[in-house]
Parts: structure tokens; C-alpha cells; sequence
């Protein structure tokens, strides 16, 4: 939610906001988040692609929510 309204307030006013424009501010908090990364570690999950299809997935399940169209 918190990026959803990031890119609202730098967009243009009026702009429609789309899924990977969320998921290209979202991408660079999951990649520190220290957390994520112990369990990727742990699973051995070392594919580029998981950072990725992670953020999807959150924004896939919460954008009704965050307001999204």
C-alpha cells in the first residue's frame, strides 16, 4: 500500500497507475529486505526471477485493496 501511494503522489495527477509500475518501487524493498532473503537462502531459491514474481504476487493479491482498478 505504502508503494502504491508513493507512485500516486510522484505520478502526474490523473495518471493511471499500473501493476508494474508499483512492482518497479516494490522490487528494490524486497531485494533488502533481510527476511526475504534469509528464506530464499534457506530454500535455496537462488534464481533471479523470485525477487520478481514475489512482488507479483503481492501486488496481484492486494490490488483491489490498495486501489487499484
Amino acid at each position: 500500500m505504502q508503494t502504491y501511494e508513493f507512485i500516486q503522489t510522484n505520478f502526474p495527477m490523473g495518471a493511471r497507475i499500473r501493476r508494474d509500475d508499483v512492482a518497479k518501487g516494490l522490487k528494490p524493498v524486497l531485494e533488502v529486505n533481510e527476511a526475504l532473503r534469509d528464506k530464499l537462502d534457506e530454500e535455496k531459491l537462488r534464481g533471479k526471477f523470485w525477487i520478481s514474481d514475489f512482488a507479483d504476487l503481492i501486488i496481484d493479491r492486494t490490488w483491489s485493496a490498495i486501489g487499484g482498478i
